[in-house]
């Protein structure tokens, strides 16, 4: 499975010497590793053929570990429907995924929820941390009406139906990872985030079948930890039209230097299971990172790219959020799309900065996903291209 494995030496940012006595500080755009400086692209064509395989490889190496590989076979098998969710206005239907590799067999449901009287425009796939029943009754985090009424069709798996979301060896040894092979419930290289990415690709295989196919864009979106995660799945996969990171923090959308709340030694002290050990490295060293988040999402250019911020998640540090957004566009740039200007000052709540190919905001309030992003990430889509309701 790591047969992709490539070695890279890049030299190490060095330490941010002004950055002590207990001062939080944010990170000056300048000391953040530009990815073309590393892996140098003179254009769009070189940076997708040669610098982002690269990218990507070093990014699995040293943080997220390698996705799993396609199973030998995937058996999709329609096991339910609902008609009358919202008063009649969205149709679920549910399925069972059956995964076949090597006399391995691995098996969970997923569920499409569809508009039942407006075409089908576009479509999201988005994990989530419920049973499948309680999204139909989740009107803040999964808002059926509203997106039915756009146009989109929600695609959606329960991310510990893939990989338990436990730091526990049973967890990985009951994971998607069991479907190849004897695995060590302790071996870290088998990460939950790349296991998750991977149901974001089954997600889209599933919106591929002859009952759901529609011919349009499919879209990928994750709050918190699943916001790392389909960042990661998108970046690797350019079968996805557009990412939405709602507040995924630190290993997701924010800049590790400086950064505010959670840190590596806290979320790799708390969550190990969700990155390589490599990562462990750079434990109170921030600064000397020879990468930062600007990567990953560079690997997504020139696909839209909405970053998402709370006024109350500190946590996840909104500046940092934004600042790894803004920075990407020397990639999109290279695609001729703009992205947020390098001068842009951090917005106001509530006050969308949108371009063609990369938004962000901060919304007044916690961290969580709330209708008001829907709308927020509505008008994203149709900025860029969607021809939705």
């Amino acid at each position: 499975m790591h047969d992709r494995r490539t070695s890279f030496r890049i030299t190490p940012t060095a330490p941010d010497a002004a950055a002590g006595a207990g001062i939080p500080k944010r990170t000056p755009a300048s000391e953040v590793p530009p990815v073309l400086r590393s892996f140098p692209a003179a254009d769009a064509l070189e940076w997708y053929v040669s610098a982002r395989p690269q990218v990507l490889g070093f990014l699995a190496e040293h943080q997220y570990g390698f996705i799993p590989p396609r199973p030998e076979t995937i058996r999709i098998v329609q096991v339910g429907r609902r008609r009358n969710l919202c008063d009649g206005r969205v149709h679920r239907r549910t399925y069972q995924l059956t995964l076949e590799n090597a006399g391995r067999s691995f098996t969970f449901q997923a569920a499409v929820y569809s508009p039942a009287d407006v075409p089908v425009k576009a479509a999201v796939a988005s994990l989530n941390f419920y049973t499948l029943d309680r999204i139909d009754n989740e009107p803040e985090r999964y808002p059926l009406a509203l997106l039915a009424g756009s146009g989109i069709k929600l695609a959606t798996i329960s991310h510990n139906d893939l990989f338990p979301d436990r730091p526990t060896a049973e967890a990985r040894k009951n994971s998607i990872y069991s479907l190849y092979g004897n695995i060590s419930g302790r071996d870290r290289r088998f990460t939950a985030i790349s296991a998750w990415a991977f149901g974001y690709q089954l997600l889209y295989e599933l919106l591929q079948t002859p009952r759901e196919r529609f011919g349009g864009p499919v879209w990928a979106q994750g709050h918190s930890r699943l916001g790392k995660t389909a960042l990661w799945a998108v970046a690797n996969d350019p079968r996805f039209a557009g990412v939405v990171s709602n507040q995924s923090g630190c290993g997701g959308a924010a800049i590790y230097r400086d950064k505010g709340g959670e840190d590596i030694d806290r979320i790799v002290a708390r969550f190990p299971y969700w990155f390589v050990p490599e990562l462990d490295k750079y434990r109170f060293r921030e600064n000397e990172l020879p990468w930062d988040q600007n990567w990953l999402m560079a690997c997504i250019a020139p696909r839209p790219l909405l970053v998402t911020s709370a006024t109350e998640d500190a946590w996840a540090c909104p500046e940092n959020e934004f600042l790894a957004a803004k920075l990407a566009g020397e990639v999109y740039r290279l695609f001729g799309v703009r992205g947020i200007a390098a001068n842009a000052k951090f917005p106001a709540p509530d006050r969308p900065l949108f371009t063609p190919g990369i938004g962000y905001y901060v919304r007044t309030g916690r961290h969580t996903v709330l209708r008001e992003d829907w709308r927020h990430i509505i008008d994203f889509m149709k900025l860029n291209g969607m021809d939705l309701k």
